[in-house]
C-alpha cells in the first residue's frame, strides 16, 4: 500500500511494511536522507472488513481447510510409546520406508532392499511370533496397492497384520495377539 503524506512542509511517499495489532510501521521514502522507518501508533481500530469486504470470520470460513501432514506420524509415535510402556516384553519398531529422498539415495536404498508397501510397524512377539501394523490417518487414510500386495503375501505366509488408527485399536490388537500388558484392568 502506498500513500502520500505531508509532514513539516514536505511531501513524503510512504509504504506500509508491516501491521501489528496496535501499530503500523511506515517506511518513508524521500530524496535525502535515504529510507527511514518510523513506528506510528494507530488511533482508530482496525477495519472490520478486509479489502474485499469480508469479515475475519467469513475469511476463515472461506479459506480452504489446512491438511495436517503430521497427524499420522504423531498418532504412530503415540502408539509406539503406548506399546513400549504397557508391554515392555515385546519389541516394536518403525520401518522407515517413506519420506522425501533424492534419486541417488532412493536408488541406493532400493538396492539395499527397501520394499515399497511394507507396513509401518513391526512387532516381535514372544515364542518367535511377529505381527505387522499399518498406521493410517483417522480420516481419509487408505492402503496403497503396494501395501495390499504386501498384506496378501503376509497373510499367505501366516503372519498377522492389522490397521491401527489409535491407541484403542492398539489395545484391542495386543489383546487379540495374547500379549499381557501392564495396564490396569
Amino acid at each position: 500500500m502506498s500513500r502520500l503524506i505531508r509532514a513539516s512542509g514536505t511531501i513524503h511517499h510512504f509504504f506500509v511494511t508491516r501491521k501489528r495489532s496496535c501499530c503500523v510501521f511506515l517506511r518513508f521514502a524521500q530524496s535525502s536522507p535515504p529510507l527511514m522507518t518510523r513506528r506510528l501508533k494507530r488511533i482508530e481500530p482496525w477495519p472490520e472488513v478486509d479489502l474485499f469486504g469480508f469479515t475475519r470470520e467469513e475469511r476463515a470460513r472461506l479459506a480452504p481447510p489446512v491438511r495436517d501432514n503430521n497427524a499420522e506420524a504423531r498418532q504412530q509415535a503415540a502408539i509406539v510409546e503406548y506399546v513400549r510402556t504397557v508391554a515392555p516384553q515385546i519389541i516394536i519398531w518403525h520401518v522407515p520406508n517413506g519420506g522425501l529422498r533424492d534419486k541417488a539415495v532412493a536408488a541406493r536404498l532400493k538396492w539395499m532392499g527397501v520394499l515399497a508397501g511394507v507396513l509401518d510397524l513391526t512387532l516381535a512377539l514372544e515364542e518367535g511370533r511377529c505381527a505387522f501394523w499399518e498406521c493410517k490417518r483417522p480420516k481419509g487414510g487408505r492402503l496403497s496397492d503396494d501395501q495390499k500386495e504386501i498384506i496378501a503375501k503376509l497373510e499367505s505366509l501366516g503372519h498377522i497384520w492389522a490397521r491401527v488408527l489409535n491407541i484403542d485399536d492398539a489395545k484391542r490388537e495386543l489383546a487379540r495377539l495374547g500379549v499381557e500388558t501392564r495396564e490396569a484392568a
